[in-house]
């Protein structure tokens, strides 16, 4: 497809569709990513019944197809197909014959581009990926954290863990401010600073220029906020929100001078209740630590899916890759080299 604003339309129609899929976040993503978009609308007859933004890229002879790119270099969190409006009010036969004809034209198009492998990381909320197994995909369950801003202050404060409470009470005894911003750099700056440990992350391999696109292009939807001790900065964060959807995107801290997260997420939280959010998205739920802190603000669990497909060729490279850089041995030798 073309048109980006009949791609917008139908997005913003669509209960699964995301911020990220619109049309100029996508395009934006293409520009900074090395991927090369490919905007798809999946018909039935006549009738649009869903779209399917992916990127594909050639690297190393190996051809790639993802949805979205990989995290290092776009940092979105969900992409993947979006059925159109009418989808989740269809009966349940006529939902599963759409399905059939997206899987059916997805495989025909990996057919046709010859891909190696192929990676969709999913929106939460939909859960038939049957079609895509049958087809020969992996389909791999996920999960996100969710809390439900239907409830009044007082009830999602007490359902905080009791440490939970007592760090955000401790640091608001302190000289706190949280103002918004749009220093890219300086935002930058703390995230690089805060996941150094990590290596080679998004903020250290992505240009500021990327989120400094986003920003303007999306200031109703993307907004940084910058949390001061005194006169000091000690954390920032960029949050998407989107169709009364809060998700906490980006977070990086300055823990020389303590530990803010519970304070800096209690304050997204209430602003976000006052503003008429219904929910809030704290993602990432893959790491153990990051669990044990993110479950104190009392969410509850939404699945979400991954899928992914390698033909001979995309199996072997992928034998190939875990073979050597999973053996610490050559993984040494390597480096020394």
């Amino acid at each position: 497809m073309d048109d980006g604003q009949q791609w917008d339309s139908f997005m913003e129609e669509s209960p699964y569709g995301l911020l990220y899929h619109k049309w100029d976040f996508l395009k934006i993503v293409e520009k900074y990513s090395g991927f090369k978009l490919l905007p798809y609308g999946v018909y039935k007859g006549d009738e649009l019944i869903c779209l399917f933004p992916m990127f594909y890229r050639v690297k190393s002879g190996l051809k790639l197809l993802y949805s979205p790119p990989q995290q290092t270099l776009a940092y979105v969190p969900y992409l993947g197909f979006v059925m159109s409006a009418v989808y989740d009010d269809l009966r349940q036969h006529k939902k599963e014959n759409y399905m059939d004809i997206v899987a059916r034209e997805l495989n025909r198009e990996v057919r046709k581009l010859s891909v190696n492998h192929s990676s969709i990381a999913a929106t939460p909320g939909f859960v038939d990926f049957r079609h895509f197994r049958w087809s020969g995909y992996h389909v791999e369950v996920g999960y996100t954290y969710i809390i439900d801003l239907k409830r009044d202050t007082k009830e999602l404060w007490s359902s905080l863990s009791k440490d939970c409470r007592k760090s955000i009470k401790d640091c608001e005894k302190k000289h706190l401010t949280l103002k918004p911003s749009d220093d890219i750099g300086a935002f930058m700056t703390i995230m690089r600073q805060d996941l150094e440990h990590k290596g080679s992350t998004f903020f250290h391999r992505q240009s500021p220029e990327y989120l400094k696109e986003l920003m303007a292009r999306f200031p109703d939807n993307l907004k940084m906020s910058f949390l001061y001790d005194d006169d000091y900065l000690v954390a920032a964060a960029i949050n998407c929100e989107y169709k009364k959807h809060l998700l906490l995107w980006m977070c990086g801290k300055d823990c020389s001078r303590g530990d803010y997260g519970e304070y800096l997420n209690w304050e997204f939280i209430k602003k976000a209740k006052d503003d008429g959010i219904e929910r809030v998205e704290n993602w990432g739920t893959e790491q153990k630590l990051l669990c044990v802190y993110k479950s104190k603000f009392n969410p509850r669990l939404e699945p979400r899916y991954a899928l992914t497909k390698d033909d001979n060729v995309g199996r072997l490279a992928k034998w190939t890759y875990n073979s050597v850089f999973g053996n610490p041995r050559i993984t040494s030798l390597l480096k020394s080299g």
